[in-house]
């Protein structure tokens, strides 16, 4: 009885202190912590450091240091080095940083316009050295309009630049792709039998006093090989055949039946034991 009558006193109050209660002043509720703003000035300030620890000049290449360059012109060179020192990562930031430079990328950028047998390069701090053995210009190829420097293995060296030659770099002897096959650096473009093959034709055109101008390859109806000369003839050769032999018959040719070479249109020595001109 008496657990009765607690249980109905308890309810009542219960019930006379909601009916009392003021809608307009309840107890406020403890409110969660703001996580998406403090997520945002948290992410903000990493940024902003970010920021300045990728372009603050301390931690950045300053100079640059070029060793073993010959030939490949200097200037061309660091032009490269340049351009990608201040390409950007994100846009916004400078590969020159200690942390976003990466050699490899480097040396990929610039093998893409030089060929060259060793590139070494190191950092240390704030200065980058580069460390090149080059290949030696030994030829000159032209294609499709475009002439390039070739070593003495017929490895494409790099594209010249224009008005190059008329500034010097036209005194190794020009090979001319009659086919304009695309030319990349660092491909080959002479055989090594046509390269043997030119020098041996240069000796003897020296000796019969043949002053040559330009070689053109022509790979598409064979092996044919023809030498211009500063008369305006040309002679044809078949560099994958008996060289020497024919040097032999153009020696012959040359020495006892022609007597003006400015009235030659062609010497044609690459059918065996015959020899046509006109």
């Amino acid at each position: 009885m008496v657990r009765f009558w607690f249980s109905k006193r308890r309810v009542r109050v219960s019930r006379e202190r909601i009916r009392t209660r003021n809608p307009y002043f309840r107890s406020k509720k403890k409110k969660g912590f703001p996580l998406v703003p403090t997520a945002a000035m948290f992410f903000l300030f990493l940024l902003a450091g970010m920021g300045v620890f990728l372009s603050h000049p301390t931690f950045q290449i300053s100079e640059v240091l070029y060793e073993g360059v010959e030939e490949i012109p200097q200037d061309l060179l660091q032009e490269k080095v340049e351009h990608y020192l201040d390409s950007r990562f994100l846009l916004v930031f400078p590969q020159r940083n200690y942390w976003l430079f990466s050699q490899t990328k480097l040396a990929s950028a610039l093998k893409d316009v030089f060929s060259v047998r060793g590139l070494l390069i190191e950092r240390e701090d704030h200065r980058l050295t580069i460390r090149i053995s080059e290949r030696h210009k030994a030829y000159r190829w032209q294609s499709a309009g475009v002439i390039f420097d070739v070593d003495g293995d017929g490895i494409v060296i790099r594209e010249e630049r224009e008005g190059e030659a008329e500034e010097g770099g036209g005194g190794s002897p020009l090979f001319i792709d009659a086919n304009n096959v695309s030319v990349q650096v660092g491909s080959a473009v002479l055989k090594p039998e046509e390269i043997m093959a030119r020098k041996s034709i240069e000796e003897m055109c020296q000796l019969l006093g043949i002053q040559t101008t330009s070689t053109i390859i022509d790979r598409v109806t064979g092996s044919l090989m023809r030498v211009s000369t500063v008369d305006g003839y040309e002679l044809f050769f078949t560099p994958t055949d008996d060289i020497q032999k024919q040097l032999r018959l153009l020696q012959t040719v040359y020495t006892h039946e022609i007597t003006d070479p400015s009235k030659l249109s062609y010497i044609d020595v690459r059918f065996g034991d015959r020899v046509y001109y006109k």
